[in-house]
């Protein structure tokens, strides 16, 4: 059954950073009330949540067209942590994507889990009020997509700036970039223009 645990339920602001202690396991028929901006193409598949196909969403800039962000949450930093499974047609570009920082449609972070490296894909990027600008300082060649659910994790560290991205190998980030210009937001997950599913997500964040 697909199931989403997060450690905080509503912003709050605090003179010094404090761990959440919230923790929400959502029934089945429960799951797609815990998404908001539209729950755009997810619905539930099976026993996990499942990117049907594109949105109607036509982002203001340049940016992935299915975005789903867990409702009520907003983070500094954080870690993310949950299974993968891509179904879209194999190619250069097939994806999946992580949210995270997202203050509104013009201002966020996104991993983009690229089978194939290249400017737009299998980077991370930041969209700031202008078409999606890739940063990650490293990479691999691309992401080993195929029929099977991978391990994904995301790791945000606003003081350093770090963010770290990972998958399958939990002890070697492969994809890494520093950046400071989005210390807030909402964390979600999507595809630029893909379909997937995600299940057992998982996220533990500090209020600012």
């Amino acid at each position: 059954m697909a199931s989403t645990t997060a450690l905080i339920n509503t912003p709050t602001l605090r003179k010094q950073p404090s761990m959440a202690r919230y923790t929400n396991h959502l029934k089945r028929r429960d799951v797609l009330k815990g998404f908001g901006f539209g729950a755009l193409g997810l619905a539930l598949g099976g026993k996990s949540l499942t990117l049907v196909g594109l949105s109607e969403y036509e982002p203001p800039v340049h940016s992935p067209l299915s975005i789903n962000l867990i409702r009520d949450v907003v983070v500094g930093s954080f870690v993310l942590e949950l299974k993968a499974l891509s179904t879209g047609k194999d190619s250069g570009h097939r994806d999946l994507c992580l949210f995270f920082g997202h203050q509104d449609p013009s201002h966020f972070y996104y991993v983009h889990l690229g089978k194939r490296a290249d400017k737009a894909s299998n980077t991370i990027h930041i969209v700031d009020a202008k078409p999606r600008l890739s940063i990650a300082k490293t990479r691999t060649s691309g992401t080993a997509w195929d029929d099977n659910w991978h391990d994904v994790r995301l790791v945000r560290d606003v003081a350093s700036g770090k963010i770290e991205v990972y998958f399958d190998n939990l002890n070697e980030p492969a994809m890494t970039a520093v950046d400071k210009t989005f210390k807030w937001g909402r964390v979600g997950i999507g595809s630029f223009d893909n379909k997937g599913r995600f299940d057992n997500i998982r996220l533990w964040g500090l209020t600012e």
